[in-house]
């Protein structure tokens, strides 16, 4: 038996090998992104939004900072570091649990510990900073972008991320048809 395909189911497997061509591009931009990055930066949180005010002027509230693990002896005076708050030990940054504080004393060696200070803040903090409570070291500030994510919380994000998504793929399949229906002397599908 001998199936002929006609050029609407053309179109229509055309349009599901874009479709699933986007899916694809979609899912392997989010791996790369999410993991990649973990990976490159040597730690599980890379990406953090600094939801305080006590490292004004350097960072303010809603900029995103790129952390990198680093070796804890490598650290200076001067360094801004992510650590683990000390009134949450066992909370990961991921949960809110971390501070963003600039590193004002190197107090030990071994072990190693550190003391620290937000910039805004008139006195160092209560606690010294062992190193194993580190995070990393704060190695780029993109003002403001983390305004997005204080804006968009879940579910919203995720239903903001799938109505772009659709729209996208609306949009594809329109350009498609067009294509399709000038090739054939016709106006348009959609």
């Amino acid at each position: 038996m001998v199936v002929k395909t006609t050029e609407e189911d053309t179109r229509y497997k055309k349009l599901l090998k874009e479709i699933v061509v986007l899916i694809v591009l979609v899912i392997g931009l989010y791996i790369i992104f999410t993991g990649g990055l973990k990976l490159a930066l040597n730690t599980d949180t890379p990406i953090m939004v600094v939801v305080s005010g006590s490292m004004r002027p350097t960072i303010n509230i809603n900029d995103l900072i790129i952390v990198q693990g680093v070796d804890p002896h490598t650290l200076k005076v001067g360094d801004i570091i992510v650590f683990k708050n000390p009134n949450y030990p066992n909370q990961s940054c991921e949960s809110g649990h971390c501070i963003v504080h600039r590193i004002i004393e190197i107090v030990k060696t071994n072990p190693l510990t550190f003391r620290t200070k937000g910039d805004a803040n008139y006195a160092p903090d209560p606690f010294l900073v062992r190193e194993n409570d580190v995070v990393g070291k704060v190695i780029m500030i993109i003002p403001q972008l983390g305004i997005i994510t204080r804006i968009f919380k879940p579910p919203y994000n995720y239903l903001t991320i799938i109505i772009i998504f659709t729209l996208f793929i609306i949009m594809e399949a329109q350009e498609i048809f067009k294509e399709e229906g000038k090739e054939e002397g016709e106006s348009n599908y959609i």
